[in-house]
């Protein structure tokens, strides 16, 4: 089923959501996150410094809305992402740590395309509300690699567009696809957007059912398709303020480490 959220269950949301954290002491100071200074965990482990409080989850959420029982239809909605079932993947506690210079998110093990969707989107959201918005004045940049998957859906397609648009004043944003052909000519309203939007494009191989639709689109030369469907690992054509040019990528010996583990 979809639909919107109506005005009763934004504002049970609002409730629900102020008297979990409200019930763990948790408020906009950050030292609310934490309680006292040391002591022992629950797996009898002991910690010197700052103990994060536990979280509230989406189980306590799903449980909260259910037991006010003022909007059912809510309640209902919201078991397939509750842990254990199909899409519960994000019911639980963050465990990432964003004191660091790179974090990549690794979705290999999903199979599903529309699960996969969906942990991109709610990545891509985390990405944006605790990342890119957080200290603007650092410079920083995201990598959605398999962008085609957010425009099979209007939704999803709408909000790739939001962040390619508004990356111009606070990062750089990149994405990434095996086949740009699927996403700038399936879903041709969103996929023309963002490529429009991007100052810099890099061509990769092409197969041959999808090149001339390739060529056509960034008005290449004729000349350019053998390029693109012969092309070698690292080899592209890059389009950059209307230029053309063919270009190889060479994986230096720093990099190494991070390509070829």
């Amino acid at each position: 089923m979809h639909r919107t959220l109506n005005a009763n269950e934004i504002t049970e949301i609002e409730i629900v959501i102020s008297q979990l954290y409200t019930e763990r002491g948790i408020t906009t100071d950050v030292n609310s996150l934490f309680l006292k200074e040391g002591g022992k965990l629950d797996n009898g482990k002991f910690v010197v410094g700052k103990i994060k409080k536990k979280m509230p989850t989406l189980s306590d959420f799903q449980k909260r809305v259910a037991e006010r029982n003022n909007c059912p239809d809510l309640a209902k909605l919201l078991i397939p992402f509750l842990h254990g079932n199909s899409l519960g993947l994000f019911d639980c506690e963050s465990t990432i740590d964003t004191n660091t210079n790179i974090i990549s998110f690794d979705m290999s093990e999903i199979k599903d395309e529309f699960t996969k969707l969906y942990a991109s989107f709610v990545l891509l959201t985390w990405a944006w509300q605790k990342f890119i918005l957080k200290n603007k004045e650092k410079k920083k940049i995201i990598v959605c690699d398999e962008a085609w998957l957010f425009l099979k859906f209007k939704e999803s397609a709408e909000f790739l567009v939001t962040v390619a648009r508004r990356r111009k004043k606070i990062l750089n944003f990149t994405s990434y696809c095996e086949s740009i052909y699927r996403w700038i000519f399936t879903v041709v309203k969103n996929g023309r957007t963002i490529i429009n939007i991007c100052p810099t494009i890099y061509i990769f191989k092409q197969n041959s059912s999808s090149v001339d639709n390739i060529v056509d689109f960034f008005h290449l030369s004729e000349g350019t398709k053998d390029f693109l469907t012969m092309a070698k690992p690292g080899e592209a054509i890059m389009a950059l303020n209307g230029s053309i040019t063919a270009i190889k990528f060479e994986v230096t010996n720093f990099e190494k480490g991070f390509v070829f583990t």
